[in-house]
């Protein structure tokens, strides 16, 4: 046989860069050489197929995320593209790729029904460029950025704290606010039934029923600003009803406390504390508040006195009136004030828990698909036909002879950016 004469390659830079260069009107194409390509060519295919496939993988798992087609369709290079044109090309293909805006398809050239796709807005954590596109990474970086900023919680419920609306800013404050008292009045009972302090026992023997209204008041508000805490975190308004309505008893019980503290403190304190003193303190109670307020008996050592190494009928000790008096007057005064002047703030963090409670973020209503935007059987089967009617270009088998060589390699080429 004789030999094939070759065609010579022409050594000019325009004609080489208008041979590998394509354009979405015309393609400009030099003969066929019998040269091979070289590995960097190789890469160039393969960087291709990977990044569309993994974007078509992705686009199965995570329905509101897409990327912008390229203005232009280009293919990969062969070895005699000089290092101008690969510029070009990687210049323009970062600028190409990106996170789009809800209103392109998912899959190139196919245009989907919107319930399967983008009817509803994406995370509002999606819609600013990541950080690696803003420097100029793309494809398969691109993707593994967008992937974890879902798995990160971003846009997803947990949204960023300058991102909250003002209602859940006051509604925080005032979730806040009732655990401060509520922490407040529950170290108060239990520096009281710990005994931390010499008065304790007075208290503890004096004002037991005050002190256990105090302590499920306390256990009341810590439980309720928890629960508030937890709802308005998660923005889960079901448990923000929880904590409205907590609110409520929590009122009773600082009413409870106020009330039995402003009566028995302003309505005949001195005959209460006799009467109690004769009838109702037992002998170890009395013991402990003579210790306490170095006293002896209720008048004098004479009067009712619980003996002890101190208290006896010759002790120079006064009696435990004037100082039982003087402690219950002070002590319930504290009480009953402190109690009614948080109550008016209970009551201000309960309008703002009505108020609030159902504003925690921007989304109106319970977040259910409205009737007409639901996905049904007719849109699906609507969506298959659409996509039945697009088929992959058919390949057509290239001679066996080493002229068409390269030309096979770009048909080979083309066909795996469609994938």
């Amino acid at each position: 046989m004789d030999t094939v004469p070759l065609t010579p390659r022409l050594e000019d830079c325009g004609v080489r860069r208008a041979s590998t260069t394509w354009s979405s009107r015309t393609r400009v194409t030099r003969s066929p050489s019998p040269d091979h390509a070289d590995h960097k060519h190789n890469k160039n295919s393969r960087h291709v197929s990977r990044t569309s496939s993994f974007r078509s993988t992705l686009s199965r798992g995570l329905s509101f995320i897409s990327f912008r087609p390229p203005s232009f369709i280009s293919l990969p290079f062969s070895r005699h593209s000089d290092p101008e044109t690969s510029t070009l090309f990687s210049a323009r293909s970062r600028t190409s790729s990106s996170i789009d805006s809800g209103r392109e398809s998912l899959v190139f050239g196919i245009g989907t029904t919107e319930k399967l796709t983008h009817k509803w807005p994406r995370p509002q954590s999606l819609r600013t460029k990541p950080e690696t596109q803003r420097h100029g990474a793309t494809g398969a970086k691109l993707t593994h950025e967008a992937v974890s900023a879902l798995l990160e919680g971003q846009g997803l419920g947990m949204d960023k704290a300058r991102q909250w609306p003002c209602f859940k800013w006051f509604l925080l404050l005032s979730e806040i606010t009732v655990f401060l008292y509520g922490a407040v009045a529950m170290i108060y009972v239990l520096s009281i039934w710990f005994r931390t302090s010499d008065l304790a026992d007075v208290m503890y023997v004096a004002d037991y029923d005050i002190l256990v209204l105090i302590t499920l008041a306390a256990s009341i508000l810590l439980l309720t600003a928890m629960v508030g805490l937890t709802g308005t975190l998660l923005n889960f308004r079901p448990i923000l009803a929880i904590y409205t309505l907590l609110l409520w008893p929590a009122l009773i019980a600082m009413l409870a406390v106020g009330y039995t503290g402003y009566k028995r403190a302003t309505l005949s304190l001195d005959r209460k504390l006799n009467f109690s003193w004769s009838q109702y303190y037992t002998p170890l109670g009395r013991l402990l508040i003579q210790n306490s307020l170095r006293c002896c008996g209720f008048y004098s050592p004479l009067h009712e006195a619980a003996p002890s190494h101190r208290c006896y009928s010759r002790t120079a000790l006064p009696g435990c009136k004037g100082k039982l008096y003087r402690f219950q007057h002070g002590n319930l005064g504290t009480i009953w004030s402190a109690t009614f002047a948080l109550v008016l703030l209970h009551l201000i963090n309960i309008a703002v828990a009505l108020l609030c409670s159902n504003h925690v973020t921007k989304t109106f209503g319970k977040g259910v698909t409205p009737r007409q935007y639901r996905l049904t059987a007719l849109d699906v089967q609507a969506d298959l036909h659409k996509l039945s009617k697009f088929y992959r270009p058919e390949m057509s088998k290239a001679s066996s002879s080493g002229m068409f060589r390269e030309d096979k390699e770009d048909t080979f080429t083309w066909g795996n950016a469609y994938r």
